[in-house]
């Protein structure tokens, strides 16, 4: 048998890592106009929408932008977006995270809201969603979500590539975080500084002025994301999931999650479930 060799052109870069947060499709009875962030991407297709409720506000100075049935639209990682939706409203979602390095969502600096006029993405969903075998069902959605994320690619600046790419230097310390995920909150500043041997004060001037945010604040939001993604997906207690990150106790635990959601994990809990 001959064997064909190819050579790529350019030297492959990162690990892909797609993480399907969640799949519904169905109604979204929510009337809250407040702003919020989900630590999720989210790839949204209306159905339906007879009464024109389905709105989407991208910032308070913006008005409602109305969801059209056949759309597609990306409202990205942390965005700041408030929904107003009604019983009558139809749609498909995904919530994704698609990881270059660990911990480092590709959209992380994707800055707007996208909409997307092509029934292709629809029809795909709907293929997805339909299918009766589970494990092709799975290998659909999971290709629509990837297939998505790459359309989205093609409009990204280099300003947003480069925010990115630049984290690859921090390889071994994102490596770390992902080996002791079950750990995170007991992870110290010192520890990753060890990982190259270097001062707590030179590794976090290094990384933050590599990647524009401090190692400090990246490993929250990692915690945050881990918790979020748990609080959603599981069943156990708070106070187990707690200890699954980490923290010392529950309380130490809430007490940091209201710090960076505004909400308590309860709360949290609670709201988004209702989302699903």
């Amino acid at each position: 048998m001959a064997v064909i060799r190819y050579e790529l052109p350019i030297k492959l870069a990162g690990r892909f890592h797609l993480y399907i947060h969640h799949f519904a499709r169905g109604t979204f009875p929510s009337t809250s106009k407040e702003l919020h962030t989900h630590p999720f991407n989210r790839f949204f297709i209306p159905l339906n929408n007879p009464t024109g409720f389905g709105r989407i506000k991208k910032s308070r100075n913006d008005d409602y932008l109305e969801f059209i049935p056949g759309h597609a639209y990306f409202i990205p990682l942390n965005y700041n977006a408030g929904m107003l939706l009604d019983d009558y409203f139809e749609f498909i979602s995904i919530q994704f995270a698609l990881e270059l390095y660990e911990g480092v969502d590709l959209f992380s600096h994707y800055g707007e809201v996208r909409e997307v006029d092509d029934p292709v993405w629809q029809q795909r969903a709907i293929d997805a969603y339909t299918e009766k075998n589970p494990f092709y069902a799975s290998a659909k959605l999971h290709s629509l979500a990837f297939d998505f994320a790459v359309f989205l690619m093609d409009s990204m600046s280099s300003e947003q590539w480069e925010s990115v790419t630049r984290y690859s230097e921090f390889q071994q310390e994102l490596n770390y975080l992902q080996e002791n995920k079950n750990s995170l909150a007991k992870i110290t500043m010192e520890d990753l500084a060890a990982i190259r041997g270097s001062s707590r004060e030179n590794f976090t001037r290094k990384f933050t002025l590599a990647t524009g945010i401090s190692p400090k604040k990246f490993l929250s939001k990692m915690i945050i994301f881990h918790a979020c993604r748990m609080l959603i997906d599981e069943e156990r207690p708070i106070k187990e999931i707690s200890s699954a990150l980490g923290f010392a106790n529950e309380y130490y635990f809430s007490r940091f999650f209201r710090k960076h959601t505004g909400v308590p994990p309860g709360q949290y809990r609670t709201t988004h479930k209702s989302e699903t």
